[in-house]
């Protein structure tokens, strides 16, 4: 029986454990869209469940569960913003669509001036151009 190097068998475990974790966010998203909108309690408890498990969730993960802060109630924009913040705490940068989402929360909450602040934000660092 021909016994592979050390560092081969390593590998493949790592592999492996990379796999599972992607595996595991996959998975996680399937359960996100499977929740009833606004099911944002639910929706926080996998995204902080991947997290635990060392998985960096990706940006729809963190998507998904805006929509659910978003379609539960005005008020929970400012979930919604917070998880912006942690998208940026575990290296993952916010998409527009969220960027979007979020201002929209606070337009309909009454925040004007949040919204506007965003959106100068965002313009700032080229996320938007108005011609």
């Amino acid at each position: 029986r021909r016994r592979l190097p050390r560092g081969v068998c390593e590998h493949d475990r790592m592999l492996a454990r990379e796999v599972s974790k992607q595996g595991m966010a996959i998975a996680s998203n399937r359960r996100l869209r499977g929740l009833a909108p606004g099911a944002w309690k639910e929706a926080e408890a996998i995204l902080h469940e991947l997290i635990r498990e060392g998985v960096r969730p990706p940006a729809s993960t963190f998507c998904l569960v805006i929509e659910h802060y978003l379609a539960a109630n005005p008020a929970e924009v400012l979930r919604a913003e917070a998880t912006l913040g942690t998208m940026k705490q575990h290296g993952v940068a916010p998409p527009v669509q969220a960027l979007a989402a979020v201002v929209r929360g606070f337009g309909r909450m009454g925040r004007i001036d949040k919204a506007e602040q965003m959106v100068l934000d965002m313009e700032q660092v080229g996320l938007l151009l108005f011609g």
